[in-house]
């Protein structure tokens, strides 16, 4: 553990948001997402462990098998974190972040696809192409700025 704990500011949240957009960039076959949820996971775990052994056996825990709908994958990024910040500062020294996201992989996953591939985006689809066959030519912003609303909100 460390004996000095540096605390996760909005910047370094900031930062996995920015990195989790990428969650997307690498994949394996035998750990689909794990690869993207590592890289967003990253630069907090250097800040947390300074230690470089320590920070690789956590890293190497976060490259486990990750799957779930990369939109949500943000909530289970934010739990991992404060997990992570917890188990640095004495208060959680369980090491329980793989049963955390292997709880909520599945349920975020279903949860996600029905409403970004089932609803939204045919929704958004349906309403792009009924406005531009009325002759609505930014139809197709229409769609992006729409459907990325939700996208990033969340």
């Amino acid at each position: 553990m460390n004996d000095v704990h540096k605390g996760i500011g909005a910047s370094d949240l900031f930062g996995v948001f920015r990195r989790a957009l990428l969650i997307q960039a690498s994949w394996s076959y035998e750990r689909m997402q794990s690869l993207g949820f590592a890289f967003a996971i990253e630069p907090v775990l250097r800040k947390l462990y300074p230690d470089q052994a320590e920070y690789e056996s956590r890293l190497w825990i976060h490259l486990e098998y990750f799957n779930t709908q990369p939109y949500l994958a943000s909530f289970i990024l934010g739990a991992v974190v404060r997990l992570e910040e917890d188990r640095t500062t004495g208060r959680n020294v369980s090491e329980d972040v793989s049963s955390l996201k292997a709880a909520l992989m599945a349920p975020l996953g279903a949860l996600g696809d029905t409403f970004f591939w089932g609803a939204l985006k045919p929704f958004a689809a349906v309403t792009a192409v009924a406005l531009l066959m009325t002759g609505h030519w930014w139809a197709p912003l229409l769609f992006l700025v729409f459907y990325n609303v939700w996208h990033v909100g969340l």
